[in-house]
């Protein structure tokens, strides 16, 4: 049967799609013996291992560090396994979160002097003290 009006045939569309698919999953698929595709390897490869429960925390709504102890014990009691956190560099002039303007000092919300990468490091392990992974 013919496709009317330049529209593709059904079965034909479906090749279309099933190619995209894959060429997607072919970029985003890391280089072979990375770092990334070894830790990636071993992490679906691991019998059991269930997909991540994650938890999206803005840093806006948290607000200055000490209070994150308490972000991080309510999260595991919900029976989540990872926190996901919205950008907390610095942002640009407009104010805009996902609109980082340093990407080496910390959001001012956080309320910490020092660089990101130790505010960063003080909250990966308060989330390993409470069984979380952090996601970025």
């Amino acid at each position: 049967m013919a496709a009317k009006g330049g529209t593709r045939p059904r079965a034909k569309r479906a090749a279309v799609a099933e190619t995209a698919a894959e060429a997607v999953v072919v970029v985003a698929s890391p280089a072979a013996n990375s770092p990334v595709a070894n830790s990636l390897a071993a992490n679906n490869n691991a019998p059991g291992r269930p997909a991540p429960r994650l938890y999206l925390v803005n840093p806006l709504l948290v607000g200055p560090l000490p209070a994150w102890p308490a972000l991080f014990a309510h999260v595991a009691g919900l029976g989540c396994s990872a926190v996901l956190l919205a950008p907390i560099s610095r942002p640009g002039p407009d104010g805009n979160l996902y609109h980082i303007g340093d990407p080496d000092q910390p959001h001012p919300c956080l309320e910490t002097a020092g660089p990101l990468l130790e505010t960063l490091a003080l909250l990966v392990a308060q989330a390993r003290g409470h069984g979380l992974e952090l996601y970025l």
